[in-house]
C-alpha cells in the first residue's frame, strides 16, 4: 500500500461523524458551553477573542449537526449532557 493510501486510511479512522454530539469541533463545543451558561453571541465572542459572526457560524453548524433550531434547545441539551 502506498503512502497516499495509508494516509487516506488513517484519515478515515479519525474522521469525525457528520451528525450528533461527537461531530462537534472543540470550538463548537466551547461555544455550546458558553451558550449554556446564558452568554450572548457578543459575550461569547469577547470571551473567545473571535467575532460575533464566528460565534454565529459555530452555532449554525451546531444546529445543523444536532438537528436543533434554537440556542435554548442546544443549551438545555448541553446542560443535560454535561450536568
Amino acid at each position: 500500500m502506498g503512502t497516499a493510501a495509508t494516509a487516506a486510511n488513517c484519515n478515515d479512522r479519525y474522521r469525525r461523524p457528520s451528525f450528533g454530539w461527537e461531530s462537534l469541533t472543540e470550538a463548537e463545543l466551547r461555544v455550546v458551553g458558553l451558550t449554556a451558561e446564558g452568554l450572548t453571541n457578543r459575550e461569547i465572542a469577547e470571551r473567545l477573542f473571535v467575532t460575533k459572526r464566528t460565534v454565529a457560524t459555530h452555532l449554525e453548524h451546531v444546529f445543523q449537526k444536532l438537528g436543533f433550531s434554537t440556542r435554548v434547545k442546544v443549551a438545555a441539551e448541553a446542560v443535560r449532557r454535561i450536568g
